[in-house]
Parts: structure tokens; sequence; C-alpha cells
């Protein structure tokens, strides 16, 4: 994975340290880019993606209701997607089910070094991420 030369050692490690959310990509943002607006996109360890649709159903009520709480809507926007795969192979068929969490701030580069609002952004996102993989724990995933 290239890593953006503003982002900081310690944000990196934090996001490799996370129990129940892998890191799939990370962008400081870039002034005049196409990808000028900084995100961090996480994806549900599979140990952690719930089984049936009852344990579904208390993970995005519990989602629904934290992350108003966790990210701030005046400047950061969140998607959650969840993705119901079947694939029939020769073998056999297999079902897959992921979620993914994109993180993205609103407001988009306007120079090229990392400005103070965005090292900002970034720190209060981190702690939101760290939050909301503890949340996970909670509700009791991830089996061991």
């Amino acid at each position: 994975m290239a890593v953006d030369r503003n982002l900081q050692d310690g944000w990196l490690e934090r996001l490799n340290g996370l129990q129940a959310f892998e890191l799939l990509s990370i962008c400081e943002g870039h002034r005049n880019r196409r990808a000028n607006f900084a995100h961090i996109n996480l994806g549900l360890r599979e140990r952690f993606v719930p089984t049936g649709a009852a344990q579904w159903d208390e993970v995005r009520r519990a989602l629904a209701n934290e992350l108003d709480r966790l990210f701030p809507a005046a400047d950061t926007g969140v998607d959650v997607d969840l993705k119901f795969t079947i694939h029939r192979g020769t073998q056999a068929t297999v079902c897959r089910e992921d979620l993914t969490v994109r993180i993205r701030r609103r407001r988009a580069r306007s120079t090229d070094v990392m400005d103070e609002s965005t090292r900002r952004w970034f720190c209060r996102t981190l702690s939101g991420i760290e939050d909301l993989d503890r949340l996970m724990d909670l509700l009791g995933l991830g089996g061991a």
C-alpha cells in the first residue's frame, strides 16, 4: 500500500492495531487532484462479520446510533456498506458477507502541505474509529 507522505506513523499504527476492522485504504487528500478529500476506508474482519439476520439487525441499530456521535456530520461523511455475495463455483457454492465503512472529510484540501484542520480531522476520526472498533467487541462479535 502506498502511503501519503503527511500521514503520521502513529496514525497508521493505531489503524493497524484495530481488532475488528482492517485498513483498506487511507488518503490525506490532495489539492487539485481527483482524490482531494481525506478519507479512511475500513473492512470488518471476517471473524467479526455477524451471522444471521437477528445479529445483523443488532449491528445495524448499534452502528446507526453511534455514527452521529462518533463522526460529526458537519465535517465528516460516513457510508456503511453491507454486501452479500453468493458465488457458485465448480466445487461448491460460497456465501460471503462483507461490511465496509467509508469515512471521508467533507472539506477538500486547499494546500499541498497538510493544514492544521486536516490534521485535527484525522485525530478526531481515528478516535471515533477506535471507539467503533471497541463497539464491535462489545456487541459480542468475533468469537472467543
